[in-house]
């Protein structure tokens, strides 16, 4: 069954064997439309990175959040315009995952008509937004002591809060638009650091990033009896079949770190989110055109996981659209 769009256009209307095709962007470049039509469109941004370890001094015990989801977006019914003259442009742009502590990078379909004039393609939507997702936000890093917040950044999803000291605690970032409506996904909020004490050698965990699909988790006490923290997972993605009729999940949260480099207390990722590092590890970077958060590092010698780059999805009834033969993209037929 036809996830989005045209079962309220009544194309669908629940049946099965309705002939589509989809038009793919993983990476930036122009829709050349030669005769216009209806389609839907799946917009994701970059997730956020991951954040790093830091060892304060012996006995301190610092962790890193997952990076959220970039933002899940997806627009029905919408027209594509040939312009009356053929070959009218959409230039599509990919946004890439966040590195280095830094938010993703916002999707996005911008037209221009055969005047030369443009917008955003979404000005012609009444969704009270312009269209371009957010990319999501980066998470909290272990080092607050300088330029480096522990706190999870806001985005499309919130990356998740660090436990960066025995005398503080991140907290996560908030999706920053609420997505609503038939239209898109709600982004969600990353998780909020862990602690079980107050002294200088206590030790915790931290938050998980927030997916489309869900918050990310707080990091925790896993009962075990170990004093150590069990770092939050990222929180899900949400599913789309626009590309061949088969459900994926994009735009999941990355994993938060578990207590300092040890193992088996890292946070998961979800819906192309990266896993935590497990004791002296790497993140998991967010997989690729999927939107997904970063994974933590393990500890201050590695590090934390990259966002994953974001995607964009033109899907409309088999031949509705045609489109010029240099047009960039990946065009695919199947039935559904």
């Amino acid at each position: 069954m036809p996830q989005f769009g045209y079962q309220t256009l009544g194309f669908g209307s629940g049946a099965s064997g309705i002939e589509y095709q989809s038009m793919t962007f993983t990476s930036g470049g122009e829709l050349k439309v030669n005769s216009g039509g209806v389609c839907d469109i799946l917009v994701i941004s970059g997730g956020g990175s991951g954040g790093g370890g830091h060892l304060f001094g012996v006995g301190s015990y610092a962790a890193g959040g997952g990076g959220g989801a970039g933002g899940f977006r997806v627009f029905s019914n919408v027209t594509l315009d040939d312009g009356g003259t053929n070959n009218t442009d959409y230039e599509v742009t990919v946004g890439g995952g966040g590195a280095n502590n830094s938010q993703g990078s916002q999707s996005s379909v911008f037209y221009r008509n055969s005047s030369g004039d443009g917008k955003w393609l979404s000005e012609d939507i009444s969704d009270g937004d312009n269209g371009r997702p957010e990319g999501g936000g980066r998470a909290g890093h272990a080092n607050a002591s300088g330029s480096l917040s522990g706190d999870g950044g806001d985005g499309g999803s919130g990356g998740g809060g660090a436990f960066y000291h025995a005398t503080g605690l991140g907290t996560g970032g908030d999706n920053q638009i609420n997505y609503t409506g038939s239209s898109g996904a709600d982004g969600h909020d990353g998780g909020d650091a862990f602690r079980y004490g107050a002294g200088y050698g206590s030790k915790g965990a931290a938050g998980g990033g927030g997916g489309a699909g869900g918050d990310g988790q707080d990091g925790s006490d896993p009962g075990d009896s170990s004093g150590f923290g069990k770092g939050g997972d990222g929180g899900a993605g949400r599913a789309n079949n626009f590309i061949n009729g088969a459900d994926v999940t994009y735009a999941g949260g990355g994993g938060g770190a578990g207590t300092y480099a040890q193992t088996g207390y890292g946070g998961h990722g979800n819906g192309g989110g990266g896993d935590a590092g497990e004791g002296n590890a790497n993140g998991g970077a967010g997989g690729a055109n999927t939107g997904g958060g970063g994974g933590a590092s393990g500890s201050a010698n590695n590090n934390a996981g990259a966002g994953g780059s974001g995607i964009v999805v033109f899907r409309f009834l088999s031949g509705a659209i045609t489109f010029d033969g240099d047009t960039d993209g990946t065009l695919a037929t199947y039935t559904a």
